[in-house]
């Protein structure tokens, strides 16, 4: 899972943890990192534990960004939320790609044939 962004913003504070079905915190890595442009976590989602079949039930993520010379004439940037999920294989890669002030960095998972992916955007962040 990473968040990405453009614009130029730097990060004030962000973190990622997971929590299983009962509670526990589990490991949320990170992975990969693009300064002022993004960052990816990874994680287990099953984990199997004293022949109990647990997993991870909620990820959470969090991401402040701030601009120290905020440049004005009603520009905008956008922020990217984009989960990976993966089945059947769990080795593979991560690459970053840096962006710029108009294209938010992004990131891609290769060498696993079977993934889906869910997607948010947050537009019109003023910068």
């Amino acid at each position: 899972m990473g968040i990405t962004w453009s614009g130029s913003f730097t990060t004030r504070a962000f973190s990622c943890k997971a929590t299983d079905l009962v509670g526990n915190v589990t490991s949320a890595v990170m992975v990969d990192s693009i300064a002022n442009g993004g960052r990816v976590w990874s994680f287990d989602e099953s984990l199997f534990e004293d022949h109990f079949a647990n997993y991870n039930k909620n990820i959470h993520a969090t991401m402040t960004i701030k601009k120290n010379t905020m440049t004005g004439n009603g520009n905008t940037a956008e922020a990217v939320l984009k989960y990976i999920h993966t089945y059947k294989q769990t080795v593979c890669s991560i690459s970053m790609s840096a962006g710029s002030d108009t294209v938010s960095a992004g990131f891609t998972l290769s060498n696993v044939d079977e993934q889906w992916s869910l997607v948010c955007t947050v537009t019109n962040i003023p910068y």
